[in-house]
């Protein structure tokens, strides 16, 4: 699951866009262009997933300083959500590179929710 936003009113751009096991040929950039003006907090009560919210300290595309706003609006919607900033200079392309910051995060909120299938 991809939460996807553009650099508006974050209350009014939020975006979750869920991508089947199909791949899409459609470059993030289009995606994230598609959800300008498409206000989908008002369907954050529907969603049911723990959601980790992941940012790069130097990301310019999604900055770090939007997390506030989007943490009170999953947050109001009762979603349990959890936010982490990864340190790195790599910006918006951190998270491949530098997933070894992210790795420790994404285990300690996955390991719950694998237990629970099994």
């Amino acid at each position: 699951m991809y939460l996807l936003h553009n650099s508006g009113d974050v209350s009014r751009s939020l975006s979750v866009v869920v991508l089947g096991r199909r791949r899409t040929k459609r470059r993030p950039e289009r995606l994230r262009r598609g959800t300008i003006g498409y206000d989908t907090v008002k369907d954050f009560a529907k969603i049911k997933a723990k959601i980790l919210y992941v940012l790069c300290r130097t990301d310019r595309l999604f900055p770090p300083s939007i997390a506030p706003a989007v943490m009170s609006e999953l947050a109001a919607a009762g979603i349990d959500a959890r936010y982490f900033e990864i340190d790195s200079g790599l910006g918006h392309s951190a998270s491949g590179p530098e997933h070894a910051k992210s790795s420790p995060v994404l285990r300690r909120f996955l390991d719950p929710l694998m237990a629970g299938l099994g």
